[in-house]
């Protein structure tokens, strides 16, 4: 632990007694300051756009629309255009997107992801939302 990572710790707990939330008094740094890349606001938006294509083609996979699986690669280039989100893909979610699937237990994992959206808009100022919304599926 850095410096840094103490003056975060601190400045954390004040915002939280601010809002008088409970919180751990023994409160730990799960990611270094040195290890934090801060994101812009594209690549947050990038992000979404990778996020919001994987759980398209999980749904169209998991529904079994024959026609929309035809159609998904043309959406997908479409978007890739636009917002160049192959950028910002996981390996697997790369590779699922190269090669979709119809197995059921991996369609329904990246259909939910699509919950990460929601912090992600968040974090823009896109909505505006309580902390006990976090615990609300979209």
């Amino acid at each position: 632990m850095i410096n840094n990572d103490l003056k975060r710790i601190e400045k954390s707990i004040e915002r939280i007694r601010k809002d008088n939330l409970p919180y751990n008094e023994k409160i730990e740094v799960n990611i270094s300051e040195k290890n934090v890349k801060i994101r812009k606001k594209w690549d947050i938006i990038r992000r979404i756009v990778a996020i919001v294509m994987t759980r398209l083609v999980a749904g169209t996979y998991l529904e079994k629309k024959e026609n929309r699986q035809k159609k998904l690669s043309t959406i997908i280039d479409i978007f890739e255009e636009k917002y160049q989100f192959r950028q910002v893909l996981t390996k697997r979610e790369k590779n699922y997107l190269e090669n979709p699937s119809d197995y059921k237990d991996l369609n329904i994992e990246f259909y939910f992801i699509l919950e990460a959206v929601k912090m992600l808009l968040w974090v823009l100022s896109v909505i505006d939302i309580e902390f006990d919304d976090f615990n609300v599926f979209c």
